[in-house]
């Protein structure tokens, strides 16, 4: 499968074939000025009413998981389709397209309202049908289950766009951890169990 960095796509969107698979509310919240949307189950199911076999495409999601499923599945149709990787993730978000965020209700971060009385905090923005999700969610959830002073909180990330634009986060999954009320650390995309839990070694000193 081939690949090219999320900054260059971003750099030459308006000169290139850039389909973005997300959902049209995640497209809505911060797209690539150049791109068009259409949802991942879609392009699949009807790719000969988007794509020609003589044009070179650009597949992008919140990550990569989703574009790369896409990729995979139209593999034997012959189209000449290059993977977006990092997605929108990997992209100057100054630069992007937002929607005009939500007046916020309240002072503070909202993220922490949605902390549970425990020592450890997972807050994952997630999306459906992300495939990057789906490998992130059960790990977290595992760490959940595993230990008792951590709990994981799952938020839709069009469902909470107040806390997505609060937070800044333009793709998915982005995961923020807090020790004892407190942010710790955060990453976007996908992390290994070890690798997890090396971070939270090293900050739960």
């Amino acid at each position: 499968m081939k690949n090219e960095p999320a900054l260059w796509v971003q750099e030459n969107a308006e000169n290139i074939e850039l389909i973005d698979v997300r959902t049209p509310a995640e497209f809505a919240m911060s797209h690539v000025k150049g791109a068009i949307n259409v949802q991942k189950d879609e392009l699949i199911a009807n790719h000969a009413k988007y794509l020609e076999k003589d044009k070179a495409y650009y597949i992008m999601c919140g990550s990569g998981g989703r574009s790369q499923f896409t990729i995979t599945s139209l593999f034997s149709h012959g189209y000449n389709l290059t993977n977006v990787a990092e997605g929108i993730s990997g992209m100057d978000a100054s630069k992007l397209i937002m929607e005009a965020k939500p007046e916020t209700k309240k002072d503070g971060r909202l993220i922490l309202e949605h902390l549970k009385d425990t020592k450890m905090n997972f807050v994952i923005l997630f999306a459906e049908n992300c495939g990057t999700c789906d490998m992130l969610k059960p790990i977290l959830e595992s760490l959940d289950e595993r230990y008792k002073d951590v709990s994981t909180i799952a938020l839709k990330i069009t469902d909470f766009q107040e806390i997505a634009s609060q937070e800044n986060v333009v793709g998915t999954p982005t995961t923020f951890a807090f020790i004892e009320g407190k942010e710790v650390f955060n990453f976007k995309g996908y992390l290994p169990e070890t690798e997890i839990l090396k971070k939270i070694q090293e900050h739960n000193k």
